[in-house]
């Protein structure tokens, strides 16, 4: 009752669809995965301009850390599937607002896709979901710290 309360509030304070789709994934996930959050979250929360007036988790470099991503890998769950839908769709808007550019926004999407794959039940997706992931480390080294 408490997550349609806060879309329902969510709705009638933004009513323009790219910002609203932004701030659905500047909230954070609802799960404990904290690397899902400093991933994608933080990043989306400096990209679209937070600043540490607000006290929010933050980041401000493109480079995120292997440790995270082989965190996130490990503990993706069924309950971050909605999480990162919000972050698919904020990336899309953001690129197409010229937030971020569509290198970056290849990495986390691609990242953010493989991970998506591996909640599946399927075995076979979920080893396309490390496969995914994999390939996005060695293809976008550059922003892996």
């Amino acid at each position: 009752m408490l997550s349609f309360l806060k879309k329902y509030f969510l709705r009638k304070v933004v009513t323009d669809e790219d910002t609203y789709l932004i701030v659905g994934a500047i909230r954070g996930p609802d799960s404990t995965n904290d690397s899902l959050k400093y991933i994608f979250t933080a990043r989306i929360r400096w990209l679209a301009g937070i600043n540490g007036e607000i006290p929010f988790t933050l980041r401000g470099t493109s480079k995120v850390s292997l440790l995270d991503i082989a965190l996130a890998t490990e503990k993706v769950s069924e309950c971050d599937q909605h999480y990162l839908a919000h972050v698919g769709h904020a990336l899309d808007k953001m690129l197409k607002l010229g937030l971020i550019s569509k290198r970056e926004y290849d990495f986390l999407e691609n990242l953010r896709y493989g991970l998506v794959k591996l909640i599946s039940c399927m075995e076979f997706e979920q080893t396309e979901g490390m496969n995914i992931i994999r390939e996005t480390i060695e293809k976008y080294s550059e922003f892996i710290e």
